[in-house]
């Protein structure tokens, strides 16, 4: 008889794995359920979901019209600049002569700058003049040396002025009292005082260190900076007088406010502490303990009785002011916070974050109130003066304002290049400081955006000075050229032609012609006199990384970056393509001109340096040595030496006659190399400036660093002023000072 089948035991393994399932199930649904009541507001409806930003209509208005209070201020139109032809390689255009007299630029006019505004009075306790300020007075003509640096007098070498204000680290509005410089911007270079009706500037204070942290007192009649270099100054508002050195301990300090009485200043450190110094003498008074992790952000409430503060560990801390109690710690983003910002009514505090969120929290118990997500990060934050709305400042340069009560976007008032480190209403929220990678003003009341103020600069991307250094030209990081007066320190033209990156520029050797390489592929040759372009020449594949003219100015080299890994070389006189080398492994070619010759260096990613004679194309030599990528070669003044800085760690400075190598140097740099007048002395650009002499082989002495890394060194033609362009925005100017 056939036997009927087991399933016992199938059916007990089936039934053992439906038990699992169902378990696993409901642990997840409960871990669920935990999060969504850990996340849920308190008191609050659900979480909404954020909208989408909408571009609002963009009005930049010139500050004439803008102070006019027109109801719709209208943009000035402009006459687009006429691009000449496009030369391409190679191909043979129509010859175009070089203009041989070029017009000459008219004198433009001298503008009056406004006397130094009176600021409030002072408290009645006068506190001491502080001691050993770093501070560099650049206001007028700048004392530029009468002296060549070299190997005797290099322990003279001192930073002698600023070009440029530098990138936005802050903006601030004084009360309108102290007159018509009511607005405050700090930089990586300095800070200014600001009229908002003209955009000019009274008495500009540059620095040797960048500022990271600044409060105006309530009177108006003080401000307060926090330098990188651990500093905490004291100054009279709308001058240049420090007053108190604040003694920090050591500590960086990265955010500083005004106790609403003004009686104290409060300073947050990266030590994760908050100090809180008396405002008279600066004098500690007690120290708020935190989580011992470095602070970003910090604000005192309105009411002088709660403190938060943002940390690098992403934490929301808040303190008691009269007790020193911390009574919230918690983590509040994903990512590190960047800013804080409570309320007029000191009910809410709202964190961001580069994590892309902002959140609302209650100060009382420090429970969410809202999360906002938004498209980038967000580096600063500000609420009206009725606390109904919030202004968030991103990454991206996305400028928002947001109902604080649904969480609904408003309106997106701007999109300005650059990160928004900074915004900030002034006392009525009638008018929103914006800053980037310059200022900006939005006007509320009709929707009116001005124009950028003028002179915050971006990052500086490459220098050149004409033949007498009587101009300074400066390639930026958004396609702008600046040319400066090195003399007085005065911007006297802007350049407009690239898109993206600057990344080299050469005078021809008469100074009459600009050539600018650039990230767009492209070569324009600018007449100084006149600021037109005279050819724009197309025929790489990719960047431009480095041009060179030769000796008589007749012909140009340029080179590729790692895209396009060729040399070319063109005629001057019609913009005409000569000829390509190529055989090149890698790209990204540095090249240089060795002084009354027509012999030309090049080296870049393969870190071989080849000699070629600029009119024949002739391999002269061939030098291999690094290991990486040459970052920097020059020339010595004199023909007999050339140096070159690599990614592997060296630097090599050779021979000429032979091409053998004399000197290793160990440098911490390889940004830029420049050799003094005196054949001497090597400047190798970094963080800072490191000065090596070139026989010994030894480091004579180095520059602090700048907030930003050198990417350019340039030395005027007679010795007497070597520039350090940095990506900070700002160009420093050395020379001896005895």
């Amino acid at each position: 008889m056939q036997q009927r089948p087991d399933f016992s035991s199938n059916t007990l393994t089936i039934a053992i794995l439906i038990k699992i399932f169902v378990s696993i199930a409901l642990v997840i649904s409960a871990a669920a359920m935990l999060v969504f009541a850990t996340t849920r507001t308190s008191g609050k409806a659900r979480m909404p979901v954020t909208p989408r930003p909408t571009q609002t209509k963009i009005i930049k208005t010139p500050l004439a019209l803008f102070w006019k209070k027109t109801s719709v201020p209208t943009p000035v139109p402009t006459k687009p600049a006429e691009v000449p032809p496009t030369i391409s390689v190679p191909s043979q255009p129509v010859p175009t002569a070089v203009p041989q007299n070029p017009t000459p630029v008219q004198p433009t006019p001298t503008v009056a700058q406004p006397q130094p505004t009176q600021a409030a009075a002072a408290n009645p306790t006068q506190p001491a003049p502080a001691a050993n300020v770093n501070v560099v007075s650049v206001q007028g003509a700048i004392q530029l040396p009468d002296q060549p640096y070299g190997l005797d007098n290099l322990a003279y070498l001192r930073l002698v002025g600023q070009l440029g204000k530098g990138k936005i680290t802050q903006v601030l509005w004084a009360p309108s009292s102290v007159g018509n410089a009511y607005l405050f911007a700090s930089t990586s270079g300095g800070f200014f005082y600001l009229d908002p009706s003209t955009g000019t500037e009274v008495n500009p204070v540059f620095l040797n260190t960048g500022i990271s942290g600044a409060a105006i007192s309530p009177d108006g009649s003080h401000l307060v900076t926090a330098g990188l270099d651990n500093s905490v100054i004291i100054w009279k508002y709308g001058t240049g007088e420090a007053q108190v050195n604040i003694d920090t301990k050591g500590v960086r300090i990265t955010s500083l406010a005004y106790s609403p009485d003004g009686t104290t200043i409060l300073g947050a450190g990266v030590d994760g502490n908050i100090s809180i110094w008396n405002s008279s003498n600066g004098s500690l008074i007690k120290q708020l303990e935190g989580t011992g992790n470095p602070i970003r952000t910090m604000q005192i409430s309105p009411d002088g009785q709660l403190v938060v503060a943002g940390s690098e560990d992403k934490t929301l801390s808040m303190w008691n002011v009269a007790s020193g109690l911390r009574f919230i710690s918690i983590t509040a983003h994903y990512k590190p916070v960047n800013a804080v910002v409570i309320s007029p009514d000191s009910k809410i505090v709202a964190t961001a974050s580069d994590d892309n969120t902002f959140i609302l929290w209650d100060t009382t118990n420090g429970k969410q109130i809202r999360l906002t997500s938004v498209t980038s990060g967000v580096r600063s934050l500000v609420f009206t003066k009725d606390g109904a709305s919030l202004v968030s400042g991103e990454q991206n340069g996305s400028v928002n304002l947001w109902d604080v009560a649904t969480g609904k976007l408003l309106k997106t008032v701007s999109k300005v290049p650059g990160e928004v480190n900074s915004v900030s209403f002034n006392s009525d929220s009638s008018l929103l400081a914006i800053g980037a990678n310059t200022l900006h003003l939005w006007r509320p009341a009709d929707d009116a955006l001005v124009a950028p103020f003028k002179g915050f600069t971006n990052s500086i991307t490459t220098l050149a000075f004409n033949k007498d250094a009587t101009v300074l030209a400066a390639g930026n990081q958004d396609g702008k050229i600046s040319l400066w007066d090195p003399k007085t320190g005065t911007q006297t033209a802007l350049y407009e032609g690239h898109v993206g990156n600057v990344n080299t520029l050469d005078f021809s050797p008469d100074g009459r012609f600009l050539a600018s390489g650039g990230a767009d592929n492209t070569i324009i040759i600018w007449d100084i006199s006149t600021g037109q372009k005279v050819y724009m020449l197309r025929g790489h594949s990719g960047g431009v990384r480095s041009v060179a003219f030769n000796s008589d100015g007749t012909r140009l080299a340029s080179s590729g970056g790692w895209v396009d890994i060729t040399l070319k070389m063109w005629e001057m006189a019609s913009g005409t393509g000569l000829y390509n080398i190529t055989g090149f492994t890698k790209g990204d070619i540095e090249l240089t001109l060795r002084k009354g010759s027509n012999m030309l260096a090049s080296a870049g990613g393969d870190g071989i340096i080849r000699i070629w004679n600029f009119d024949t194309r002739e391999l002269i030599a061939s030098i291999e040595k690094h290991s990486r990528a040459v970052r920097s070669i020059t020339f010595s003044p004199d023909g007999s030496q050339i140096a070159s800085s690599s990614e592997d760690g060296n630097t090599y400075i050779w021979e000429t006659n032979g091409w053998t190598m004399v000197r290793n140097l160990q440098t911490k740099g390889s940004n830029s190399l420049v050799f003094s007048s005196d054949n001497k002395v090597l400047a190798v650009g970094g963080q800072g400036i490191e000065f090596y002499d070139i026989t010994s082989g030894n480091l004579l002495t180095e520059t602090p660093g700048t907030p930003g890394a050198l990417t350019k060194l340039a030395l005027s033609s007679d010795g007497k002023v070597l520039a350090a362009g940095s990506t900070d925005g700002t160009i420093r100017l050395y020379g001896i000072k005895q």
